[in-house]
C-alpha cells in the first residue's frame, strides 16, 4: 500500500486503445494565510492560520487548517502552567460541604481530560472531559491538545509537524552540523522505515498509591509518529517491537505516616453579613495498628487545609419604610401611614420587635370646632388599613396582625372563689405570630369566677396563701408604660384578703411586671434643663433644648417638626444673672525681658474695670477695686551670659586657574584646579575662620607635609612650594582644620602647552563671546583698547605687556524647547578673569562684585506660534456591515492634525506639539445582530464503488446571519454540519473482472483503485489491492 500525498494536481496519461485519457486526480489548494492573534497571553496558546481548496472540497488532499504553539512563556514567575490554572479555579468550589485546593493529576490514557487532585488528601477528580485547547498534553507527554485530542508538536512549534532537533540542536537537521559523540551514533528507535513513521510506544499506569511508595505497570502500543494516536500493531515492525518491562516503584512526596485530618465545620460566626466558620485541623500518625495519634503540625509535610472560610455572605435583613402618607384629616388630629418592608429572603427574618411604625398620629395644623381627640376617633373609621395599598400584592405582604381570643372555659372550681381561662393569640395573615406583634392592649385571658360557698373544714380554716392580685396604675398615660400586680396574702376559704404576716415571707412571689398603654402619645415639647449663664453678673442668657417629639407604641422617641406640637411654644432662652458687678482687677500678659542673657525685668499693664453689661467693660479708678492691686512688673532671667563662639569654616574658592607666564609668585587657594608652569614659586591659601592657623597642616596622598623644607607649611597655614617640580610635586593636596578638609589639585604644562592653551581660551572668549560692556577695565589704563586679532597679544606670553580684566563669557543659545508654541533657550554663562600671567575661571559671584552684569542663561523662544491639535469626527454607526467577531462589529472615524484657523498640518507636527500620540482611527463594537451561522452546500453526486455504499459530500461555510459575507473563524465554537453521509449506488454490471490496460500494476502503485474508472479498468488488479477510497 503506497500513500501519495500533494497539493499539486496529478495528472495521468492512460492509453486506452486509440484515445489518450489525461485524468485529473486532485485539485489545488490556495496559498497559506498568514497566522492570526494568540489564544492566550501567557502560559500556552495557540494560532491558526487556513487556506482554501480551489475545487470541490472532496477532492484536495490534507486539511484546510493548521495550528502553531505560541505564548508559551509561564504566567507568573512560580512558572505556572495553564493546567494548573484550570485546577485551581475549583479552589472556591464546596466539594461535600467542603473547600479544597486542587492541583494537576496527569494520566497518560487521558492526557486531554481535566483530572485534578486535592492537595489535602490527593483524592483524584475529573473535572472536564477536555481541557482548553493549546493545553500541554501531560508533564512527559510532547504535544498539546485541541478539541480533546493530543496532538504532535515539533521543534517548530507547528501542530502535527514531525520535524525533531537534530543532535546537534537543529530543528529539522541531519546532525551534520557538529561532531556527534559516539554514543550518539549508536542510538536507534524502534521505529519500521518506510511505515508512515509509526513506531512502538512504552506508557506507564498511574501510581497505585497516591501516597508513599506503589508500584506501576507498562503498557506497549503502536502509536502514529504524526498524531501519537494508536494505530494497530501491524503497521509497526515485530522485529523491532521491545520487551515490556516488569513494574517499577513509584512514590509520592506525600507522607503517608502523618496526615491532616480535617473535622466538620462549627457554626457561623454571624447569621448574616460576612461571617467566618472554623474547623480543627490536626495532624495525624497512622500507627501500626491502625490506630491514629496527634503529632505536632512540623510533621505533616503537606499544605494544612484551611481552618477558617467565609459563610453567610448574604446581607442581613432590614426593614425599609417609605415617606408618611397625607394626613387623614383636614384639621385637628389625624392618621399618617406609611408603608414598611422586610428585605430578605424570606419575610420572617426581620425581627418583628424592631419593626418600625407605621401608623401614627397627625396635627393638621387647623383646629376643628369640635374636640380634636374626638375628631380623631369618630374619622378612624373611614380610614382603613389599606386606603395607602395600591397593589393587592403588597396588601398580602403588609397584613396586620390583631389579637385573637377563644370563648372562656369552666371554673377552676366548684365553691368558692376560682378563675375562668381563655387563649389569646395574636394572628396575622392565618398564622399565629407572637403576641408582642400585635398592636394595642393584649385581651385579658383570665378572669375570676363565682361560684356557691365551699363548707367550712378544719383542714382549710388556717389556709393562707399568697396571690396576684389586680395591676397597679400604669406608669405612663401613653407610650408603652409599665405596671406591676399587686401581691396579697389571702384566705383561700373565702378568697379575702388577709394581713400579710398570715402568708410565710419566705414564699412571697415578685410582682408581675407588664407592658400597658402601648399607644403613641400625641405630639409634644421636650425641654432639656438651662445650662450655665453667660456670664456671673452684670446680666446674662442661659439656653435650652427645645424639641417637639412624640412618644411611640414602644416607647421610642421620634422628632417632630415643630408645627405638629400645640401652642404655645416654651422658651429656649432666659435672662440670669442680673445683679450689678464689682469693680475687679485686670491684668495684661507679661511683656518681654529687658535682657538676652541674665538678670532682667519685665512688665504688664494692670486696670481697675468694671462690667456695665454682658459685652462692655470699662475703666474705673482704683480706688473702686477691693484688695491689693497685683503687681506691674517682675523680675526675669535668661541663663547666664555666655560669649558665642561660632564653628569653624574654610572658604573653598571653586573655580580653574591655568599660568600663561612665569612671575615672581603664584597664589592659589583651596578649591580650585590648577595647571602651573615648572620651576615656579607658589603659595596655597587656607582660608579658615574661627579656627586657629597654626593648629592647619596639610597633606599629600595622606601623607604629612612638613614645617621646613622646599614644601613646608607657613605659620599662618598656607602650603609654600619653592621651585615646583611636575614630576613630585603634581597631585592632590589636603588643607585639614581639625575635622574640616579641603582638596586642590595642581597640575603642571610646558610653556609651549600654556602658549597653545592660551591662545585657545582667549579666542573662545573675546572672538565668539566678546561684549565690550561686560569687560572690566583697569582704572589705571583710561585708553584702554582692544588691538589686533588676537587680543592683549596672546604672543607676548613671553613679552613685558601687562594687562588684567573680568569678563562674563557665554556659548551659543540652545534649540527652542518647544516645536510650537511658547519655549525656552539656555546657554551657559562663565565668570572669567584673564591677566597676562594667569586665567582663572572663578565663580559669578567674583564677576558680580566687580560691578559686572551676568547675562542672561535663559531666554524665551518661539518658532511656530500656534500648536496644532487633533480633531476627532463622530464614530460610524456600529452597523451589521462590519461585524468582526460573535456579538461585536467594527466602528471607525476620522482623525485630522488641524490649526485653530482651520488649516490642516502633518499628524508630526501634532505629535511633536504635545497633542500627543495619534488617537485611533477603528475599534471594536457590541452588535448583538453579529451572528456567524454555518451555510452549505447541496449535496454531490453518489461516489464510490458500485454495488456498495458510497458517499456524498458538501461544503461547509462560516458567514454572517446579516449580510452572508464570510465570518472565517466566528462559527469554531459552534455545531458544525456534518459534510459527508453515506449513499447507495447502483449494482455493478456483471462479467469477467479482467484487466483493460497494461498500465494497471502503476495505477496500483499510485494508489488509483480508490477512483471508479481505474477499478473497472483494471478490475482484477485493484481487487485484490488495498486502497483507501476518497
Amino acid at each position: 500500500m503506497i500513500f501519495l500525498k500533494t497539493t499539486l494536481p496529478i495528472l495521468v496519461w492512460l492509453c486506452y486503445g486509440p484515445k489518450v485519457l489525461a485524468v485529473n486526480t486532485s485539485a489545488e489548494w490556495s496559498g497559506w494565510g498568514s497566522y492570526g492573534d494568540c489564544s492566550r497571553p501567557c502560559g500556552g496558546g495557540l494560532s491558526n492560520r487556513t487556506r482554501t481548496c480551489l475545487g470541490a472540497s472532496h477532492t484536495c488532499n490534507g486539511t484546510n487548517i493548521r495550528y502553531k504553539v505560541c505564548n508559551s512563556q509561564p504566567c507568573d514567575v512560580n512558572g505556572t502552567k495553564i493546567r494548573a490554572v484550570q485546577c485551581r479555579s475549583y479552589n472556591n468550589v464546596s466539594l461535600k460541604d467542603n473547600l479544597y485546593h486542587w492541583e494537576p493529576h496527569y494520566d497518560p490514557r487521558a492526557p486531554c481530560s481535566l483530572l485534578c487532585r486535592t492537595v489535602e488528601t490527593g483524592f483524584v477528580l475529573k473535572m472536564q472531559t477536555h481541557v482548553l485547547n493549546g493545553t500541554s498534553c501531560g508533564e512527559h507527554l510532547a504535544g498539546v491538545c485541541i478539541a480533546g485530542k493530543c496532538k504532535r508538536v515539533g521543534c517548530d512549534n507547528i501542530v502535527g509537524s514531525t520535524r525533531k532537533l537534530d543532535s546537534c540542536g537543529v530543528c529539522g537537521g541531519d546532525g551534520s552540523s557538529c561532531k556527534l559523540p559516539r554514543d550518539d551514533i549508536q542510538r536507534h528507535d524502534h521505529r519500521k522505515q518506510g511505515d508512515k513513521g509509526s513506531h512502538w510506544v512504552i506508557r506507564w499506569d498511574t501510581c497505585s498509591k497516591t501516597c508513599g511508595q506503589g508500584v506501576q505497570t507498562a503498557t506497549l502500543a503502536c502509536v502514529d509518529g504524526s498524531t501519537d494516536a494508536v494505530v494497530p500493531e501491524a503497521l509497526c515492525s515485530q522485529q523491532q517491537r521491545p520487551e515490556t518491562p516488569p513494574i517499577r516503584t513509584c512514590a509520592d512526596n506525600r507522607s503517608c505516616t502523618f496526615r491532616w485530618h480535617t473535622f466538620k465545620w462549627g457554626s457561623c460566626s454571624r447569621t448574616c453579613g460576612d461571617g467566618f466558620m472554623y474547623r480543627r485541623v490536626s495532624c495525624l500518625k497512622q500507627l501500626d495498628t491502625g490506630e491514629r495519634k496527634d503529632v505536632p503540625d512540623r510533621k505533616c509535610t503537606e499544605v494544612k487545609p484551611n481552618v477558617k472560610a467565609p459563610c453567610n455572605m448574604a446581607d442581613c435583613p432590614e426593614w425599609l419604610t417609605e415617606h408618611w402618607s397625607p394626613c387623614s384629616v383636614t384639621c385637628g388630629y389625624g392618621e399618617q401611614k406609611r408603608k414598611v418592608v422586610c428585605r430578605a429572603k424570606s419575610a420572617d427574618s426581620c425581627v418583628s420587635v424592631h419593626k418600625p411604625e407605621m401608623i401614627q398620629k397627625c396635627y393638621s395644623g387647623v383646629s376643628c370646632e369640635e374636640d380634636d381627640l374626638a375628631s380623631f376617633q369618630q374619622d378612624e373609621s373611614s380610614v382603613t388599613r389599606h386606603d395607602f395599598f395600591d397593589d393587592e400584592r403588597l396588601q398580602e405582604l403588609f397584613l396586620f396582625p390583631q389579637y385573637q381570643v377563644s370563648g372562656w372555659g369552666s371554673c377552676s372550681v366548684t365553691c368558692g372563689v376560682g378563675y375562668r381561662h381563655r387563649n389569646v393569640t395574636c394572628i396575622k395573615g392565618g398564622h399565629m405570630v407572637p403576641l408582642t406583634d400585635c398592636e394595642g392592649i393584649e385581651p385579658h385571658s383570665k378572669r375570676e369566677c363565682h361560684n356557691q360557698q365551699c363548707p367550712i373544714s378544719v383542714a382549710t380554716a388556717t389556709t393562707f396563701a399568697w396571690k396576684h392580685g389586680n395591676f397597679k396604675p400604669c406608669s405612663q398615660s401613653c407610650g408603652r408604660g409599665t405596671q406591676t400586680s399587686i401581691v396579697e396574702c389571702v384566705d383561700t376559704r373565702s378568697d379575702s384578703t388577709v394581713i400579710d404576716f398570715l402568708c410565710d415571707g419566705q414564699q412571697k412571689p415578685e410582682p408581675t411586671t407588664r407592658h400597658c398603654n402601648r399607644v403613641q402619645c400625641p405630639p409634644a415639647w421636650k425641654v432639656s434643663e438651662y445650662g450655665e449663664c453667660s456670664v456671673p453678673c452684670g446680666g446674662g442668657r442661659q439656653s435650652r433644648e427645645v424639641d417637639c417629639v412624640q412618644t411611640t407604641a414602644y416607647g421610642g422617641i421620634q422628632a417632630l417638626p415643630r408645627y405638629r406640637c400645640p401652642d404655645p411654644v416654651p422658651l429656649a432662652e432666659r435672662s440670669c444673672n442680673l445683679q450689678f458687678c464689682q469693680a475687679e482687677w485686670n491684668t495684661g500678659k507679661w511683656g518681654e525681658c529687658s535682657v538676652t542673657c541674665g538678670l532682667g525685668v519685665e512688665g504688664r499693664s494692670v486696670f481697675c474695670v468694671k462690667l456695665v453689661k454682658a459685652d462692655l467693660q470699662v475703666n474705673v479708678s482704683d480706688a473702686e477695686c477691693f484688695g491689693p492691686r497685683p503687681p506691674s512688673t517682675r523680675q526675669c532671667f535668661y541663663g547666664e551670659c555666655y560669649e558665642l563662639q561660632q564653628l569653624p569654616r574654610i572658604q573653598e574658592q571653586k573655580g580653574t586657574f591655568i599660568q600663561i607666564k612665569r612671575s615672581k609668585r603664584i597664589r592659589l587657594f583651596v578649591g580650585e584646579d590648577a595647571t602651573l608652569l615648572p620651576n615656579q614659586a607658589v603659595k596655597i591659601k587656607c582660608p579658615v575662620k574661627n579656627f586657629q592657623k597654626k593648629l592647619i597642616f596639610w597633606t599629600k596622598n595622606h601623607r604629612l607635609i612638613p614645617l621646613v623644607g622646599r614644601v613646608r607649611v607657613s605659620s599662618n597655614g598656607a602650603l609654600r612650594i619653592t621651585r615646583a617640580s611636575p614630576t613630585t610635586d603634581s597631585g592632590t593636596y589636603t588643607c585639614s582644620a581639625g575635622t574640616l578638609h579641603a582638596n586642590i589639585h595642581v597640575a603642571f604644562q610646558s610653556k609651549k602647552e600654556a602658549k597653545q592653551k592660551a591662545a585657545e581660551i582667549l579666542d573662545s572668549i573675546f572672538v565668539e563671546n566678546f561684549n565690550e560692556s561686560f569687560i572690566n577695565r583697569p582704572q589705571s589704563d583710561s585708553n584702554f583698547k582692544m588691538k589686533n586679532t588676537k587680543f592683549f597679544h596672546v604672543n607676548s606670553v613671553e613679552g613685558s605687556s601687562e594687562y588684567d580684566y573680568s569678563s562674563f563669557t557665554f556659548t551659543k543659545w540652545s534649540e527652542c524647547s518647544a516645536k510650537c508654541g511658547l519655549g525656552t533657550q539656555t546657554r551657559i554663562v562663565t565668570c572669567n578673569h584673564v591677566t597676562d600671567k594667569y586665567i582663572r575661571l572663578p565663580s559669578d559671584e567674583e564677576c558680580l562684585k566687580k560691578g559686572l552684569s551676568k547675562p542672561l542663561s535663559v531666554q524665551k523662544c518661539v518658532i511656530e506660534a500656534e500648536c496644532p491639535k487633533w480633531l476627532l469626527s463622530d464614530w460610524t454607526e456600529c452597523s451589521v456591515d462590519n461585524c468582526r467577531r460573535e456579538g461585536y462589529s467594527a466602528r471607525r472615524r476620522s482623525v485630522w492634525c488641524r490649526y485653530g484657523n482651520g488649516s490642516m498640518a502633518p499628524d508630526i507636527r501634532c505629535v511633536n506639539g504635545g497633542a500627543g500620540s495619534r488617537p485611533s482611527t477603528k475599534e471594536h463594537c457590541k452588535n448583538s445582530n453579529c451572528t456567524a451561522v454555518w451555510k452549505t452546500s447541496d449535496w454531490s453526486e453518489c461516489s464510490g464503488r458500485c454495488g456498495s455504499a458510497g458517499q456524498k459530500y458538501r461544503t461547509l461555510r462560516c458567514e454572517w446571519a446579516t449580510t452572508g459575507s464570510p465570518a472565517n473563524f466566528a462559527c469554531q465554537h459552534k455545531p458544525r454540519p456534518t459534510v459527508s453521509k453515506d449513499c447507495k449506488l447502483s449494482p455493478c454490471p456483471k462479467g469477467p473482472c479482467t484487466d483493460n490496460t497494461n498500465h494497471c500494476q502503476r495505477i496500483v502503485r499510485l494508489n488509483m483503485c480508490r477512483y471508479t474508472v481505474f477499478r473497472r479498468m483494471c478490475c482484477h488488479s485493484c481487487k485484490n489491492a488495498i486502497y483507501t477510497l476518497p
